[in-house]
């Protein structure tokens, strides 16, 4: 759902597919485009507001197509400024007015269930706590905090409806009671007179932060107290805070930054690459904190822990300065696994938290009729950022645009109005970017395979060359048999013959005999059994050898054969 507050419209649309839903929901009943002077938006419900003081909230009907349109009795003496739609109570609604007050809104019966008194000037912004307190923000620079349950107030009311008692309207809303239950909180030094520009507000943890107009500075209170708890502005803006987000989900139910997004190629900025600052070993635990991400009006962007507190006086240094925008940062969102910033440009970056990288850029183009001095901001300004993990809208101007950086997305053809991957994609139904990582991935998968290929190639081989003795063939492991049983047999007594050797010329007398021969030396009939059982052992471990390298050609393929291999083969096949 998107609205408008400039023509007073709000209409359906489809980011997956890119269709609008063409029946447009109004606020009025005349069903022609007005200017509303505040808007709310919390899923199907649209809250307005006018500057004839009354309010108003579009609905969707029961059947396609069909609206409803509550216009409710009661209105401000003056314009309304803000509006709040608690999405824990869906049968609530708040609205500010120039006349200095604050209305609870019962949906049901379309009627005032309370006026809140005591708002020391005009409201600039309202907000309401997960625990069902309102907080206002004032021109003046004050935050009035009610400690009331505004759930429970509107119950009360219908009690009263239903009892017949007076109506709700008709009592005092500046009673003792409010007023007791009140809490205005000033900045810390009075010479910060500028409006509230915005409130960010953790019921859990009792604290606020607030940001002021054309100030550089973000200040933490205390809900209860009004005590401030720390100034977040040391040696990180220098010019006034146009954006805040605070990510107030617990440490425990972040979602982990290794499955939330995965990281994309990085796109050339205008005039250089993005660049950050800060210390790599203060966000080492980014689960450990909730960050707080502020945007200037230079378009640089702070990380902070949002829940450091500095009662010493002294300020809070930021995690990390992301600079890239050229314009000033008009919205941001932030999570545990990334923040997305957007600026006047209409330009969106996406950065991850941890390091600062920069994820990804989504560039703007500009309308055709945008004047060439670059004036007229609000028709390229990105208003609001909304992401899921790894999909996200944004308004930019009169145009909505939708990303999804998840593996399996897929963009709308404009043609033929179906679905096409995005890039083209291949045969296979993949994008060329997941393409080219899936063959990266089986390239690497294939690498360690032949490895670990090669390793059990040479520990057989090492296996092999122990059976053999170093390589002997089988004559000379036979040799070597023989030479071992000679020097097991001992020396006996007995005739003996005497082998000499001669030389060419006929030999001569008196040369010493090489070696003699005794009756050890003649084969027996046990040495004749050992020969034949060491000659069967050859054999066996020479057909193991065979069949060895029979399995590990199989397994290597005639493709692979190295040279290790070919030379065993060879020599199996020459000793065969």
């Amino acid at each position: 759902m998107v609205a408008s507050a400039a023509q007073g419209l709000a209409v359906r649309c489809n980011p997956t597919t890119g269709k609008v839903d063409k029946h447009l929901l109004y606020s009025t009943d005349d069903g022609v485009p007005l200017h509303v002077n505040a808007v709310a938006l919390d899923g199907q419900r649209t809250l307005w507001g006018f500057d004839a003081g009354y309010i108003t909230m579009s609905l969707p009907g029961r059947s396609a197509g069909s609206r409803q349109l509550r216009v409710f009795s009661g209105f401000h003496h003056g314009a309304v400024t803000a509006l709040a739609l608690p999405s824990q109570l869906r049968e609530v609604a708040l609205s500010a007015g120039d006349d200095g007050t604050v209305r609870i809104w019962d949906v049901i019966s379309a009627t005032c269930a309370k006026t809140l008194m005591g708002v020391p000037s005009v409201s600039t912004c309202l907000e309401v706590t997960k625990d069902n307190r309102a907080i206002v923000g004032c021109a003046d620079g004050a935050v009035v905090i009610w400690d009331i349950h505004v759930g429970q107030v509107v119950k009360d009311y219908r009690d009263q409806l239903r009892r017949q008692q007076p109506d709700a309207q008709e009592r005092n809303p500046g009673t003792d009671v409010t007023a007791a239950r009140r809490q205005i909180i000033y900045p810390p030094t009075r010479n910060i007179n500028k409006p509230v520009h915005a409130i960010k507000h953790d019921a859990g943890a009792g604290a606020i932060l607030v940001s002021y107009s054309d100030t550089p500075q973000v200040y933490k209170y205390n809900m209860i107290t009004g005590e401030c708890l720390g100034i977040f502005g040391a040696d990180g803006h220098g010019a006034s805070i146009t954006a805040m987000e605070w990510d107030i989900v617990l440490p425990s139910e972040a979602v982990l930054l290794q499955t939330a997004m995965k990281l994309r190629t990085k796109i050339p900025i205008n005039g250089g690459p993005s660049t950050v600052d800060g210390q790599t070993d203060m966000m080492d635990d980014p689960k450990a904190m909730r960050i707080l991400a502020t945007g200037d009006a230079d378009g640089v962007i702070c990380l902070w822990d949002g829940d450091d507190i500095r009662t010493d006086g002294e300020h809070i240094k930021p995690l990390r300065v992301l600079r890239g925008h050229t314009s000033p940062i008009s919205a941001l969102f932030v999570d545990g696994s990334k923040v997305v910033s957007g600026s006047d440009d209409g330009w969106i970056r996406v950065w991850e938290p941890l390091s600062g990288g920069l994820l990804n850029v989504l560039p703007n183009k500009l309308p055709r009729n945008f004047p060439a001095d670059g004036t007229n901001v609000r028709a390229t300004r990105v208003t609001n950022i909304h992401c899921n993990d790894y999909r996200g809208v944004a308004t930019i101007g009169h145009q909505i645009k939708a990303w999804d950086f998840s593996p399996d997305s897929r963009t709308m053809d404009k043609r033929n109005g179906r679905l096409k991957n995005r890039s083209g994609g291949t045969a296979n139904g993949l994008g060329p970017r997941q393409f080219h990582y899936e063959m990266k991935q089986d390239i690497l998968e294939s690498t360690e395979s032949l490895k670990e290929e090669r390793k059990e190639r040479e520990m057989k081989a090492k296996a092999m060359d122990k059976l053999t003795l170093g390589g002997l063939s089988d004559e000379e492991m036979l040799a070597y048999a023989m030479m071992l049983s000679q020097e097991e047999s001992t020396p006996s007594s007995g005739s003996s013959v005497s082998i000499s050797s001669s030389s060419s010329s006929g030999g001569k007398s008196g040369t010493p005999p090489l070696y003699s021969l005794t009756e050890n030396d003649y084969v027996q009939d046990d040495d004749e059994a050992l020969m034949q059982a060491v000659i069967a052992s050859l054999q066996v471990e020479e057909d193991a050898r065979a069949e060895a390298v029979e399995r590990i050609a199989a397994q290597v393929g005639d493709d692979e054969y190295d040279e290790e291999l070919e030379y065993i083969l060879k020599l199996s096949q020459t000793e065969q």
